[in-house]
């Protein structure tokens, strides 16, 4: 056993980032099972294809028999292909790359076993965390180089205020360019969340524009909505120019545009004008032209 762990913690030591979170011990996951076989039926109720017995002896014994399946097409075909795969990322943006430097994957050679293992344990964990309330497998998925295990321990250990793994794991997975990994590191270095990083509104800004550059909607409206119309990141304030791209993201689909265009039209002057101290009659007026916008507080 002690053989089966050193050989595993030899192929994790390729896809942890330089400097990680403090791991789990790292152990077999045949031990781990069953440690807990609860997550046998988690990891069964994944694998709805003919190989599952053959997968689940393997999955249990690493080192058994694996040259009998190919785990790179069996990722492929349980997950087509929305699955998770290491890369070595860099960013145009060469403060981001100084931020990051540390926490970019070490990547020699692609071990599809592990990649496996790390979805499969991404999928099962996130169920059994979500009902049990345990995060072992999840962290099990993040030590193995998970980006989104990576962002969802952030929060874990975040609620347990383990700020330092916290901050390593969420640096970690936006390292992976993970879109709402991103996002939250952004609002880490707004202020928004406290976890022993100095606010920094330019790095912000740039961590806003890499998780836009993701597709992620509210990075999107952030970017382009509310920089104008509420100064953030220190941008210059242009309410009217930020409504009419909020009605555009809106019209495209953008569901954080959508949710702000429709608090707009369920509130009053009175209320627009006490929730933003730069907005004027003169706005008001191009809200009733451009939106429609009735307001609530005026008498016919």
């Amino acid at each position: 056993m002690k053989k089966n762990i050193l050989l595993l913690c030899s192929t994790l030591s390729l896809l942890l980032p330089a400097a990680s979170v403090d791991t789990p011990s790292i152990e077999s996951l045949e031990d781990t099972i069953q440690k807990n076989p609860g997550i046998r039926a988690y990891i069964k109720d994944i694998l709805h294809i003919p190989e599952q017995n053959a997968i689940m002896k393997n999955i249990s014994s690493p080192e058994k028999d694996n040259s009998k399946l190919n785990f790179e097409e069996l990722t492929k075909k349980i997950f087509d292909d929305h699955y998770w795969l290491p890369h070595p990322y860099s960013f145009s943006d060469t403060q981001l790359n100084n931020l990051f430097s540390d926490y970019y994957a070490k990547i020699n050679d692609l071990d599809y076993h592990n990649i496996f293992l790390a979805n499969i344990l991404y999928e099962a964990g996130s169920k059994f965390y979500q009902q049990k309330k345990i995060p072992d497998y999840l962290e099990y998925a993040a030590a193995l180089g998970h980006s989104g295990a990576q962002y969802k321990m952030y929060f874990i250990k975040f609620k347990e205020n383990a700020l330092n793994e916290a901050k390593n794991y969420i640096l970690s997975s936006a390292a992976q360019k993970h879109s709402d990994a991103l996002l939250t590191l952004s609002k880490v270095y707004a202020g928004v969340w406290k976890i022993g990083l100095p606010k920094d509104m330019a790095i912000a800004k740039s961590l806003c524009k890499e998780a836009a550059n993701q597709g992620n909607p509210e990075a999107v409206f952030r970017l382009e909505v509310a920089t104008l119309t509420g100064g953030m990141f220190n941008s210059s304030i242009d309410y009217q120019a930020g409504i009419l791209k909020a009605k555009e993201l809106c019209e495209k689909g953008n569901p954080r545009a959508t949710d702000f265009i429709n608090a707009i039209m369920n509130s009053s002057g009175d209320a627009l004008m006490e929730g933003n101290e730069n907005i004027t009659y003169d706005d008001l007026d191009f809200l009733k032209k451009e939106l429609g916008w009735e307001d609530e507080g005026e008498e016919n």
